[in-house]
């Protein structure tokens, strides 16, 4: 198959997604005016993420069908990780926006006074960026150092967080920041270890063969 075939066809999930998020969201606006601040709000939701997946799969060489399936599976991550944490974005909630850094907790733990450690709040952030761990070893080898990958996850928590603050969607809280990344290494440090322990038991293999 050729490559750019390979491509468009790892594509396509992604796209599919997107497109039902945006006619979720601003479909019921096909039948009326669409207005000039609308049509930025609806840029400002897909325009960012859909020029880094193309950026991205431009400078990738797709080899096997793996690979393919892995790519797809992170762009529809990214997907969705943009859709339960700062979607819909509004530039009328960013003018609007009067409150900026009273919308913050920086006190780090608070989120125990409010919710149970078991809680769904606590577990669903600290599980949001575990895919993401492992898909550093996937998909992003100049990466995969423990000390790039602490970055790379702490770097894409703070946009969230930060994005957040900028347009008034759910609330910045530090707790979240330490959550999202934690968990996100955790699966990082778990797929290291259990890759450096395969590769040690196949040298061993090999020795002994």
């Amino acid at each position: 198959m050729r490559l750019w075939k390979q491509k468009v066809l790892t594509l396509l999930p992604f796209l599919f997604v997107m497109v039902q998020l945006i006619d979720a969201r601003f479909g019921y606006l096909l039948f009326d005016e669409v207005t000039f601040a609308v049509l930025i709000d609806i840029l400002t939701n897909t325009l960012p993420l859909f020029i880094f997946v193309i950026v991205d799969i431009y400078r990738r060489k797709l080899q096997h069908i793996m690979q393919m399936i892995v790519l797809a599976s992170f762009y529809v991550y990214a997907l969705s990780v943009f859709y339960l944490t700062v979607f819909p974005l509004s530039w009328e909630n960013f003018v609007a926006n009067e409150f900026w850094f009273n919308g913050i907790n920086l006190t780090p733990f608070e989120i125990l006074n409010d919710y149970s450690i078991v809680s769904e709040q606590i577990i669903g952030n600290f599980i949001m960026l575990m895919p993401l761990g492992i898909y550093i070893h996937l998909l992003f080898k100049k990466m995969d150092t423990p000390a790039r990958a602490l970055l790379l996850l702490f770097a894409t928590s703070l946009a969230i967080e930060v994005t957040q603050l900028l347009f008034m969607v759910g609330r910045t809280d530090v707790d979240d920041l330490l959550l999202n990344t934690s968990g996100g290494y955790v699966a990082f440090l778990i797929w290291l270890i259990g890759k450096t322990y395969f590769n040690k038991q196949t040298l061993d293999v090999n020795k002994i063969s």
